[in-house]
């Protein structure tokens, strides 16, 4: 997420100890994580009443392909992200300035690259998850202006990615 920015992420999480983690790079190269960036998070046992969200856009990652069904509009929208096939499915949505290069953002979030994930990005990041288990469904909320907007999804040691470009007019 861009500085300054916040989204909201509904996820199901089986009880245990998860660690929540910043793998964004300062502008010297070093790890938010290292920077202190880590927090421990704890799922009780303790069942919850809270139902997932109503989304109104569903994202399909299968394999390398990314499907989005829905219109986006300017607004808020609740995205459901669905996890069906792949390793390490994940998806990030970025507003692009008009003469940004969405496959620049692409190869900024490598983190495996020297310069990847590192501050600035190319791009303001408002929302998407990472890591979704195979047969998961995540939800996140982001707020939409008009602009030029690319969702990017995909990524591994290879540096292979999935691009959907998108222009939302007023």
């Amino acid at each position: 997420m861009a500085s300054g920015l916040t989204t909201e992420v509904t996820l199901y999480l089986e009880p245990g100890s998860y660690v929540l983690e910043c793998y964004v790079k300062t502008e010297n190269g070093e790890y938010h994580a290292d920077e202190g960036m880590v927090r421990e998070l704890i799922v009780t046992d303790e069942q919850s009443t809270i139902q997932p969200p109503e989304p109104d856009i569903e994202i399909i990652l299968r394999d390398f392909e990314m499907t989005i069904d829905g219109e986006f509009t300017p607004g808020r929208h609740t995205v459901a992200v669905h996890a069906a096939e792949g390793y390490g499915q994940n998806v990030h949505l970025a507003r692009l300035e008009s003469d940004a290069d969405a496959g620049a953002v692409a190869e900024w979030m490598h983190w495996f690259h020297i310069d990847g994930l590192q501050v600035p990005a190319p791009a303001t990041f408002v929302g998407g998850m990472h890591a979704l288990q195979v047969g998961a469904t995540g939800y996140f909320t982001v707020d939409i202006e008009p602009g030029r907007y690319v969702f990017v999804s995909g990524f591994d040691f290879e540096s292979q990615h999935v691009m959907k470009d998108l222009t939302i007019t007023p």
